[in-house]
């Protein structure tokens, strides 16, 4: 994804619209993230609908902050 170090929600928007649209109509669409990926991935799912199946979507290590937990 681009600029991996410095990443940047509205860069990522786009690259993932450019991946999904070269898709074939009949291309299986399955999603795989992980870290920050998944983030926005998660959020870039939550702003768009979609007319095709999504077949699977696999979020590995996300980012977790700890904000509202107050005892483990």
């Amino acid at each position: 994804m681009p600029a991996k170090d410095n990443a940047d929600y509205d860069v990522w928007k786009i690259a993932f619209e450019k991946i999904l649209s070269r898709l074939s109509a009949d291309s299986p669409i399955i999603f795989t993230a992980r870290s920050l990926g998944t983030i926005f991935l998660v959020k870039w799912l939550s702003e768009n609908s979609f007319i095709r199946h999504i077949d699977s979507i696999h979020l590995v290590g996300s980012v977790f902050d700890g904000e509202g937990i107050i005892d483990e």
